[in-house]
């Protein structure tokens, strides 16, 4: 639903949540009448998917301009699931003591098979609902977990392990600017290459991972240089980067930037470097189609993204 109402731009004057709102509501009028109808509820979820899928998933990057600490991963039933039992759990914790040695005490605190707390999966009943993206977290980072996360950042050797503290409390604590900036200075003092990389998914976690800090801390200059490292990586013979990922990268990081203009000229050079790139098999047809869903959204990038069309256009010959 939130892939329609982004392609019929309803609500595109208001924030967000507005447009996240309405779709929650519409998805579970229309759940209510698919189950009780014929109709197969999973091949019907597989065409709207494929339908609408990558409008929703490029309108929620371009949102996190404005709301950054949503984003359109949260969007699967797993999540959804755990922020359900998290508020209730939080209700819960509010009131304990008008349910002490209650049955219901023992269903949303005991520790057995089928308690609430058995089903609660950490760290995903912590992070942002879809209509809280614009909030600072609540939560302050724990001194004790700031001094970590200040240690990994000096250590004398740049790696994943530098930043996984940072990156594991983005999410769920209130993450400053001073500790975004620590991590921009750590990516030049390691001259933006890490060492020590385990693997491919090792390298997108901590890629994606400081993009979603550099976008919750407003971090300008982490998204700056995280953009070098993204250049560096996507022509890399070992861990080469795709253009998949690296507009995923691009997208995240940019919502460091709360103006729309300077977001829209940094959306707009990032991408336009992508496009001037080599493409490998249908790179060049996933680019393109992403820049116009994306373009569709936020009609502002037009200014901005004509030259990585252009670009694409002639590529493609279309």
């Amino acid at each position: 639903m939130d892939g329609e109402l982004s392609r019929n731009r309803v609500f595109s004057d208001a924030p967000p949540f507005y447009r996240r709102l309405a779709s929650l509501a519409q998805a579970a009028l229309i759940h209510r009448q698919t189950v009780s109808s014929p109709i197969e509820i999973a091949s019907f979820c597989d065409w709207a998917l494929s339908n609408r899928g990558e409008q929703f998933y490029l309108q929620s990057l371009a949102d996190m301009r404005s709301e950054p600490r949503w984003s359109p991963d949260f969007a699967g039933a797993p999540q959804m699931k755990a922020d359900f039992f998290g508020r209730m759990m939080m209700a819960a914790k509010n009131y304990e003591k008008n349910i002490t040695g209650s049955e219901l005490s023992g269903l949303l605190f005991g520790s057995e098979s089928g308690s609430l707390r058995s089903l609660i999966g950490f760290p995903r009943i912590y992070y942002p609902g879809p209509l809280e993206g614009r909030e600072a977290s609540p939560i302050e980072l724990p001194g004790d977990l700031a001094e970590t996360v200040e240690a990994q950042l000096k250590a004398e050797d740049v790696g994943p392990s530098s930043f996984i503290a940072l990156v594991n409390s983005a999410m769920i604590f209130r993450v400053d600017s001073s500790q975004a900036r620590l991590a921009a200075e750590a990516l030049k003092i390691g001259k933006h290459r890490l060492a020590n990389i385990e693997g491919r998914s090792q390298l997108l976690a901590i890629l994606e991972g400081l993009a979603t800090v550099a976008a919750v801390s407003r971090g300008d200059a982490l998204a700056d240089e995280l953009r070098v490292l993204v250049r560096r990586y996507r022509r890399d013979t070992q861990y080469a980067l795709s253009i998949e990922k690296a507009f995923r990268i691009c997208l995240i990081a940019s919502a460091s930037r709360a103006d729309l203009k300077d977001w829209r000229d940094n959306v707009g050079d990032w991408l336009t470097e992508l496009a001037f790139e080599e493409f490998q098999d249908k790179e060049g047809e996933f680019l393109n189609s992403h820049l116009k869903y994306l373009c569709h959204a936020v009609p502002e990038l037009w200014v901005s993204c004509g030259r990585a069309d252009a670009a694409l256009r002639a590529y493609l010959g279309c």
